[in-house]
């Protein structure tokens, strides 16, 4: 969250100084939310710089609460839904545990801490992200245990601990005949770190620095013109 706030810029001082006294929180305030406003759209366009196609919900994460002639203070933040997400890619650290993480963990093939990270193979939606279909789709096939019914030997899972030639995951076979190749949707692994790379708090303060002055001189020019 960053607050823009005018009382420490002596430029914008010295410009307040040619308003009449009445005027002066109007254009103030003025010059807040258009900031604010303008610095919300640079925060989406950091967050679409960093992340590969973010969806609607992480590009809209920035809200705007504007000043008012009382206030006279603009707030630009992370709505906290959406921060529960940035945080990670904002302080860095071990993500949070994801629905299919959950469900593996109540089978207890997944430990408690670990993590399982998409394979290539996994089916995404169009940001990149595995399907909800896909995973419920998993989960279904595996409710009865880690191999499924034989009828229906179409997804099996290698839980962590288990003895397997292949490494802890979750597999899906191309066919059901012998010998069949198996392509893997999920890997289990220890740990799953994020990097502190979004720098959200700081691109979103150097914008406000920057753009205020200039807003800050239209609100006052536009003042002075219309004054009566």
């Amino acid at each position: 969250m960053i607050a823009i706030d005018v009382r420490g810029l002596p430029e914008i001082q010295r410009m307040l100084r040619n308003l009449a006294e009445d005027q002066m929180p109007f254009a103030v305030s003025t010059a807040l939310n258009s900031t604010a406003f303008a610095v919300q759209k640079e925060s989406k366009q950091r967050i679409a710089t960093v992340f590969d196609r973010p969806t609607p919900f992480i590009q809209s994460a920035a809200r705007v609460e504007k000043s008012t002639k009382q206030s006279l203070t603009a707030t630009v933040y992370i709505e906290p839904k959406r921060a529960q997400v940035l945080q990670w890619h904002e302080f860095g650290g071990a993500r949070g545990r994801q629905r299919i993480e959950a469900w593996l963990q109540s089978k207890g093939w997944l430990p408690q801490g670990w993590r399982a990270m998409p394979g290539n193979e996994m089916p995404r939606n169009s940001y990149g992200n595995p399907k909800q279909g896909a995973i419920t789709q998993i989960m279904a096939a595996l409710a009865s245990g880690p191999t499924g019914p034989a009828s229906t030997r179409r997804y099996f899972c290698i839980p962590v601990g288990a003895r397997s030639y292949l490494k802890p995951g979750i597999y899906r076979t191309r066919s059901r005949s012998a010998g069949a190749a198996v392509m893997p949707l999920y890997l289990f692994v220890s740990r799953a770190q994020y990097r502190a790379e979004l720098d959200w708090g700081k691109t979103v303060e150097q914008a406000a620095r920057r753009l205020l002055p200039e807003a800050m001189r239209a609100a006052i020019e536009r003042a002075i013109r219309t004054a009566r």
